[in-house]
Formats: C-alpha cells, structure tokens, sequence
C-alpha cells in the first residue's frame, strides 16, 4: 500500500510541476526496502550494492537539481561514474537472481570491466540486453527454484525501469522501479523468504500444516 501511495505521488509533478524536486528526492524512500530485505537476509554484498548506488544517483541529484555539488564535480566526471555504476548494478542484479553466489563472486570483476567498456564505446543497452537474454535462459531452465511471483515481478520492474533509463526519462520513475528490481532480486529464489508471501492464503498455509500432522499420526 505504500509503494502503491509512493508511486502515486510520483505522479503529481506531471499536474504540479512546482513539486518535481522534492518527488525527485522523496522518491529515494523506496531504496530503504530493497534495504531491509537485504538486511533481514544478511546479504551484505548486496547492502553495500545498494547503499553505494544511491550515494551516487543522490549526489549526481542534488548537483542537477539543486546545484549542490560535490568538490571536483565536473573533473571526477560523476555523470559517467554514474553510467558506470548503474550499468554494473544492473547487470549484476541479473546475475544475483540468475546464477547462485559462486557465480556472482567470479563474474564480479568481469561485469565491472565490461561496464566499463560498453560506456565508454556506447553499447551499455547492447551489453544489458546480452546479459539480460543470457540470465533469462538460465532462469527457464530453472524455474523450479524460484518463486514464480517473484519472478515476473522483477522481469517487470527490471524491465520497466531499464526501459526509462535509456529513454532518459523523468529520474524519479527510474528509481523507483529500481529499487522494487532490488528488492525483488534478494527474494526471488525458493531458498529465501517469499517477497509476495502475502499473496499465499493463510488458510492454504493451516491446511498444508494440518495435512502435515495427519501424515505424521
């Protein structure tokens, strides 16, 4: 109900345009799920992940819109750092919900350079979409190990959000689906607590544990 409330103030900058810099930082509240799911499942790789890349989009945020920037911002060329940043983030999301945490730790480095590179040369959404095709097929062929809700939930937020970053539109969108892509990737697989878990019918869940005392008797 909050996101949904969140998500609906984001829109009222396109009927209220005096509001659109406060939205563009409120939005920033939506990190702070991501946040503690990643804090109630103890994967402080990702906490670090989440926290550095909102340090960044923050900063490049109060430089735009409230001229409010950093010493050396224009000679540490923090639109790219940011460019960077997110195309690593992004991809590295992938990897977390397509592959297990072996393989993470030996593709860091990898998607790090190549983030780099494709930046640099201008295919950032060729290299993403590789990526993404890549992690799509690993998921098919092994959709058991995911809760599927979960699943379409983050293809749709990933999607939707890797979508307003390339067409450069309003920033406020962009984090927010951002942040529901991060939340959604430290859930979506079977050996984690269930991010939709309201959408299991308690009385489905007494069944099953009744069922279960039945077999035992």
């Amino acid at each position: 109900m909050l996101v949904l409330s969140l998500f609906l103030l984001l829109l009222l900058p396109l009927v209220a345009p005096e509001t659109e810099t406060f939205m563009n930082f409120l939005v920033y509240i939506a990190m702070i799920l991501p946040f503690l799911r990643a804090m109630a499942a103890n994967k402080y790789q990702f906490l670090s992940l989440i926290i550095v890349s909102t340090v960044i989009h923050l900063v490049g945020d109060a430089c735009n819109e409230l001229n409010r920037c950093v010493a050396a911002y224009d000679d540490a060329r923090w639109a790219d750092i940011d460019d960077y940043f997110t195309n690593y983030a992004m991809t590295h999301l992938l990897f977390v919900v397509a592959f297990n945490t072996a393989a993470v730790e030996i593709a860091v480095p990898i998607l790090v350079f190549i983030s780099l590179l494709s930046v640099n040369l201008g295919f950032q959404s060729l290299f993403l979409i590789l990526i993404g095709l890549i992690s799509l097929v690993r998921g098919i062929l092994r959709i058991s190990e995911y809760y599927l809700a979960d699943l379409v939930g983050f293809m749709v937020m990933f999607l939707t959000a890797s979508i307003i970053f390339f067409m450069d539109y309003e920033k406020r969108f962009f984090i927010f689906f951002y942040a529901l892509s991060f939340a959604f990737a430290t859930t979506v697989k079977r050996n984690t607590n269930h991010f939709l878990s309201f959408l299991v019918p308690r009385s489905a869940q007494k069944y099953k544990a009744v069922e279960c005392m039945r077999e035992d008797l």
